[in-house]
Order: structure tokens, then C-alpha cells, then sequence
């Protein structure tokens, strides 16, 4: 993409839109996010065994939550993933980005009819360790997959803020607008070497971009030392060095 790029990626020529399964971040400051952080930083030294117990018990309590209103960012961070099929949820910015003269968020969402036909779709997790992926590669044996990226610009800055990730732009003021579609034919998506290449080769960033589509809001500010850290330990780590994607057409 040609045009001024975010400090960091001026030699890069990609946009990196680093997307979450949720319309907006449970804790809206980056600060309060650290907060949710320290009591799941306690668990990652903990054995396996004991990781899947807290998992479990906190998946428990936050059902319980929910029950009567509430919800608890730091357990449903702790939960995991649902025991639905992702490939019939939408993706989200959840935060703001710049959108040229305009600030926005973008949205990710399942087009075609097997894709919708999946959503909150449950999966047989028990005894299949790898179930979410199984159903993945499962669904693009035989079958496409159509997406639209959606943009939602703030038309109220008063309801739709910047600083606070953790707030719902009403999208009865301002709906998400369709602006490119991502297909996908059928293929198979995975094989030891492919997931070699990606999970130590790769990496992705929101502040890999153009400047015109700047990250914005506290949270944003904070992901962009911790990218850029997690892909250097990475790259020492395995020794390899870890480049941009390439190759990819866009249509």
C-alpha cells in the first residue's frame, strides 16, 4: 500500500488489522488492563493439569456472572476460548483507528451461508485437544468461505470515544459500512510445515500500517511496545528471523 507509514514499519508494505472475536475490550484503559493482567501472569509458570482446572472453574464462575448481569474480563481472559466453531463469529478492531480524516473501527464478518450457518455453532471439545482446529480445516475441505470488512466511523464523540476501549459505538447512530470482501476457496489449511512458517516466521502488529490508519486510544498505545517485543524475544528465541508476509493478492 503506498503512503506514509506508522514509525516502525517504513520499510514494510502491508496493514496489519489485528482483530478479536468481541465488538470491544473488557477494560477500556490500558492501565486497567494491567490490572486484569497480574492474576493471569500468576498462571503461566503453573503446570498443564493445573492450567486446565483454573480454566474450567473460571469458565464455571463466569457463567454464574453472566447468570445475574455481570461479566468479569479477567475470568472470561482465563476461560479461553468458547466451545463454538469461530468461524461463524464476526472479528473486531474493538478499539479506534484512524480512517484518513475520520476515526473508526473495523469489523471482520461471515458472509457466505456456510459461514453464518455456523455461528454459536457448539463443537465436541472432550478427548480432542485440537477440536477447534479439526473444524476448521474440516469446513475448507469441501467448502468456501466469504467475509465482509466493515467500517465503523464515529459520528459522536461523546458516545463513540477514543480512550475508552471498553465502550459499544451504538450502531444505531452509526452502522458498520462495507468496504471489501475477503473469499476464501476450499483448500487444506494445515500441515506441519505451514504451521512452522506461521507460528515462528510471522507476526503481526496494529501498528504495522499507514499512518492514515493510525492506532488511537490508550490500549492501542500500549500494544505497540509489547508487539514489538513479544516478536523480538520470539525471533531470538527460535532464531529465525521473523518477516513481513508477502505474496498475498488482494482482488
Amino acid at each position: 500500500m503506498p503512503g506514509p507509514r506508522l514509525p516502525g514499519s517504513e520499510g514494510e508494505t502491508t496493514q496489519n488489522y489485528v482483530l478479536g472475536n468481541s465488538p470491544s475490550f473488557q477494560i477500556g484503559t490500558a492501565k486497567g488492563f494491567l490490572r486484569q493482567l497480574r492474576p493471569l501472569a500468576a498462571t503461566t509458570a503453573r503446570a498443564e493439569p493445573v492450567k486446565k482446572v483454573i480454566s474450567a472453574v473460571a469458565r464455571t464462575a463466569e457463567a454464574a456472572l453472566e447468570m445475574v448481569g455481570g461479566k468479569s474480563a479477567t475470568l472470561t481472559t482465563l476461560a479461553g476460548q468458547a466451545k463454538t466453531n469461530l468461524l461463524g463469529d464476526s472479528f473486531f478492531s474493538q478499539a479506534a483507528l484512524l480512517h484518513g480524516e475520520y476515526f473508526a473501527k473495523v469489523a471482520l464478518s461471515p458472509v457466505s451461508s456456510e459461514l453464518i450457518a455456523l455461528s454459536q455453532s457448539p463443537i465436541e471439545t472432550s478427548g480432542h485437544p485440537d477440536a477447534i482446529r479439526e473444524a476448521v480445516r474440516e469446513h475448507f475441505r469441501k467448502c468456501p468461505a466469504v467475509w465482509e470488512l466493515r467500517v465503523q466511523l464515529a459520528t459522536d464523540i461523546d458516545a463513540m470515544p477514543v480512550e475508552d476501549a471498553s465502550a459499544m459505538w451504538p450502531e444505531d447512530e452509526s452502522p458498520y459500512v462495507p468496504v471489501a470482501r475477503i473469499t476464501a476457496v476450499p483448500q487444506d489449511t494445515w500441515s506441519d510445515s505451514m504451521r512452522e512458517w506461521v507460528e515462528d516466521r510471522l507476526a503481526f502488529n496494529p501498528w504495522t500500517g499507514l499512518a492514515a490508519h493510525r492506532p488511537l486510544g490508550s490500549i492501542m498505545r500500549a500494544r505497540r511496545p509489547a508487539y514489538a517485543a513479544a516478536r523480538a524475544y520470539r525471533s531470538q528465541g527460535n532464531e529465525i528471523e521473523i518477516r513481513e508476509l508477502e505474496g498475498m493478492r488482494v482482488a
